[in-house]
């Protein structure tokens, strides 16, 4: 096999998060023996060329240095450790990587224990890869409804697993720089790419049983993450076990909004950090922009970044880099801040560069797990938890001085899984824009817990009321919004809202790119439960927003006009 294989199959474990590159590894003292055979689970026959890695428990270690072997034609490997307690994997072009003891994940994982003299047998049951499946849907425009032909759909892995093949190659494990000009061949982590037809139709190949996200880009309009995201944080997660159709994508055109913002994500030393970037639209309650006002792109290889388009006004800027280096909010006087709450805003009015984000590296690696799920914070100590917050990061940090040693970004049901951290103990805590920071937990990694924790769950509050439950500003518990009905609908809907104290009352429609469209209330109001109707038969089918203001309460729904 030759070396830069060996580098793909490396790098293919950077990818499954088991280890992490480092350069401060020390050879290990032979004493023990480990060593097995891989076989193909269905079949039974050996598998010649399978990469076996071994990843010691001990803390001090930088598991860049780990052993590997490489089984011979007969499926046989060996090789001699030092004395230690290991995670043991086997990987294979071709199969799922397996973890010993017949496991697909790390923290499933058993630990081998390798005394001096000792010889410990390890085997593995390599399962295939199925075939490719075919997924199928339409791009059509958002205002008319007509199909897009020559609109590209890409799948690729979500972020926390860039593609192995990427690293030796010398590409970004990233996604395209710039969405609105895409290239139909050399994009960067997109393994399976398809172009719609005259009718906006596509069909693409992807693998079968591999977690991705989708999305659709053209010139000419926003890009779209499935299900109607912004940015590859929020996607969802899609994952084909069979033939698929309807996975469908409605374009926005660009606005005609002519400011944009540019500058580097960089490290201490200035050198470009490859990144994703998001841009956080402040003018208003930052937790109802989650949905509507988070704009992204990707660094190119030196870390440049540029947002288009813009409207004037003031934004607050986040780059999470793609490996190595720990998420930061730009700040103009330090290298990046941790708190959406403590970054600088940023005034975009005509063209502004110079924006540089600093980030600071990762240094700490190893083979423990914190993983759990966050969440919105009760109102009262007698409530159960709410739903997941997607989009948020999540650090594992240093107690005492906030040293960040890991991160991972939550899923759209509010799930994190921090990889790579060394045996320790652990202060947690989560930052997502609009919501005021929890107290850290604290949590210890070690031997007795196999390395893991997995019920490290966060409650975090918003940082404007949600309308229900005390507040200390003394808003009233009967402020409420309520869902439109019917939702969808065609033409018209109901919105209904309570109002707990007189005050001025504004109820507000916004399109997709949050420019106002209707005025439905603007007035004094007394305490009561009102309803007021939206006639949407002059507007194009898509996702709007309803906002109502009353006083210090502020919500905000979705709805969908469909013809």
């Amino acid at each position: 096999m030759k070396l830069r294989n060996y580098l793909i199959i490396y790098t293919a474990l950077l990818a499954l998060g088991s280890i992490r590159a480092s350069v401060q590894a020390q050879p290990p003292v032979v004493a023990g023996i480990v060593q097995g055979v891989v076989t193909d689970d269905s079949s039974g026959n050996p598998i010649k060329g399978a990469f076996v890695a071994f990843l010691s428990t001990r803390p001090t270690w930088f598991p860049w240095r780990i052993n590997f072997t490489i089984t011979d034609s007969l499926g046989h490997y060996s090789t001699k450790l030092d004395t230690a307690r290991y995670f043991v994997v086997a990987v294979k072009f071709g199969y799922f990587p397996e973890w010993y003891n017949n496991v697909r994940t790390r923290d499933s994982a058993t630990a081998l224990s390798v005394s001096s003299g000792d010889t410990v047998k390890a085997d593995f049951r390599l399962h295939g890869i199925p075939p490719p499946v075919l997924v199928s849907g339409t791009v059509t425009d958002s205002v008319s409804g007509l199909p897009l032909p020559g609109a590209l759909v890409a799948f690729f892995r979500p972020f926390h697993w860039p593609p192995g093949s990427e690293i030796p190659a010398g590409l970004i494990p990233g996604f395209p720089s710039d969405l609105e000009r895409p290239e139909p061949v050399g994009i960067p982590t997109i393994g399976w790419i398809a172009r719609t037809d005259s009718t906006g139709r596509y069909t693409a190949r992807v693998a079968a049983g591999a977690t991705l996200i989708s999305a659709s880009f053209k010139f000419g309009y926003v890009p779209e993450f499935y299900d109607d995201k912004h940015s590859p944080f929020e996607a969802n997660k899609l994952l084909f076990s069979r033939d698929t159709s309807g996975i469908d994508f409605d374009l926005v055109p660009i606005p005609t909004f002519t400011g944009s913002l540019s500058g580097t994500v960089v490290d201490s030393a200035r050198r470009g950090v490859p990144s994703h970037v998001l841009l956080i639209d402040m003018r208003a309650d930052p937790r109802t922009l989650i949905t509507r006002h988070i704009f992204y792109r990707a660094t190119d290889s030196l870390g440049n970044y540029q947002f288009d388009h813009l409207p004037d006004a003031p934004y607050a800027v986040r780059a999470i880099p793609v490996t190595q280096y720990a998420p930061a909010w730009y700040d103009a006087d330090s290298c990046g801040v941790l708190e959406w709450s403590a970054a600088d805003s940023v005034h975009v009015a005509g063209n502004v560069t110079g924006i540089d984000i600093c980030v600071k590296s990762l240094s700490a690696t190893g083979v423990g797990v914190i993983a759990g799920t966050v969440f919105q914070a009760p109102h009262t100590s007698s409530s159960a938890g709410g739903p997941g917050i997607s989009g948020t990061v999540v650090y594992a940090l240093t107690p005492g001085n906030n040293q960040v040693l890991g991160f991972d970004v939550t899923d759209v049901d509010g799930s994190y899984r921090i990889q790579n951290l060394p045996a320790g103990v652990y202060d947690v805590a989560a930052d997502k824009e609009g919501y005021l920071p929890a107290s850290p937990r604290q949590y210890t990694l070690d031997a007795a817990d196999n390395y893991t924790v997995t019920q490290a769950s966060i409650g975090i509050s918003p940082a404007i009321p949600l309308g229900v439950g005390p507040w200390k500003g003394g808003i009233p518990r009967e402020f409420s919004l309520n869902q439109n009905y019917p939702n969808p609908f065609n033409p018209m809907t109901t919105i209904s809202y309570v109002i707990g104290q007189a005050s001025v009352v504004t109820l507000k429609v916004y399109d997709i790119l949050g420019r106002e469209v209707a005025t439905l209330v603007n007035e004094v109001k007394s305490p009561g439960t009102y309803r007021a109707v939206w006639d949407a038969a002059n507007y194009p089918s898509g996702v709007y927003t309803y906002r109502v203001q009353a006083g210090k309460f502020v919500d905000m729904k979705k709805m969908s006009l469909i013809r």
